[in-house]
């Protein structure tokens, strides 16, 4: 997902400083902290803009570079095939905790699949600081707001739950790679699960597991580019990628623009063959949102 966010762009956020001992269990005692006094907290008189505080605003528009994409019956691959407007609301009532809602328009109903959702969503914690753990449940499978007679609005089933760990790059390392040696290349690994998942020939399965191990390169404080490699242990279909990528302009402060290219097709590494309509560059897709922190 696309959300205006530190989350997303950590080496915008934070200094650049030489971790020690003493910084790596600052971030496990800090992970899944409930800061309850913030409940307390009266920031403005206004009762609406106090309920307001920790929402944050992103409307974009989505245009794919192709209209074909792998998939069958409820599952396929995330992105759509249909250009769409999307609104993202992001919801932190408490220190790291949050509530993501994103809602999809899809402007060619006629290059909409059968699996593309009116929503997706996710909550949990997330803190964008380094060598801090994560939880987080995301579902962005077959969600209607007027789903069919006998369908559910969602199934929590299909949801991913994502357990995970932040931390940068080595300096030692890193200032190897970087342009600008004031930057940090900051990583992620997650553990992943999925109850259930419906297979490429439309039978049921259960419990999807993988690994990911993600880094994002900054070139400046703004333009990036990001890459996961995922580990399947079980469930992995046509769709399912070995690895994801994106680049582009992101700029997670209020009121401001971003452009950004990525793919969540079935990309395959070299020595294994992609499934049809998918794991290519035309796969991905460019998102331009604008959004807005109150």
């Amino acid at each position: 997902m696309l959300v205006s966010s530190c989350i997303f762009a950590p080496f915008a956020c934070a200094q650049d400083t030489e971790a020690g001992a003493d910084d790596v269990l600052a971030g496990a005692e800090s992970s899944f902290a409930l800061p309850l006094r913030e409940l307390y907290l009266r920031r403005y008189d206004s009762e609406a803009r106090e309920l307001l505080e920790g929402l944050t605003v992103t409307p974009g528009l989505y245009v794919p570079l192709s209209s074909r994409a792998a998939g069958n019956q409820d599952n396929g691959v995330v992105a759509s095939t249909s250009p769409a407007l999307r609104l993202n609301l992001q919801y932190r009532p408490l220190g790291h905790w949050f509530a993501n809602l994103t809602m999809h328009k899809y402007l060619d109903k006629s290059a909409r699949k059968p699996w593309d959702p009116d929503f997706t969503y996710s909550f949990g914690y997330d803190d964008w600081h380094p060598y801090t753990f994560s939880l987080i449940y995301s579902n962005y499978a077959n969600n209607r707001f007027d789903p069919a007679e006998g369908d559910p609005v969602t199934r929590l089933s299909q949801g991913t739950v994502s357990a995970g760990y932040k931390a940068p790059m080595p300096r030692v390392l890193a200032r190897q790679l970087l342009i600008d040696s004031d930057l940090s290349i900051d990583c992620r690994a997650n553990l992943n699960a999925t109850p259930r998942f419906v297979r490429n020939d439309g039978s049921p399965g259960k419990w999807k597991r993988s690994a990911s191990l993600g880094c994002r390169y900054p070139f400046t404080r703004r333009i990036y580019l990001d890459f996961t490699a995922y580990a399947w242990e079980h469930g992995q279909q046509p769709w399912d990628p070995d690895f994801t990528y994106g680049f582009g302009f992101f700029d997670y402060r209020s009121n401001r623009v971003s452009v950004q290219y990525a793919n969540y097709s079935g990309n395959r590494f070299p020595w294994r063959r992609a499934g049809k309509d998918t794991g290519r560059f035309r796969n991905g897709g460019l998102m331009i949102s604008w959004s807005h922190e109150f």
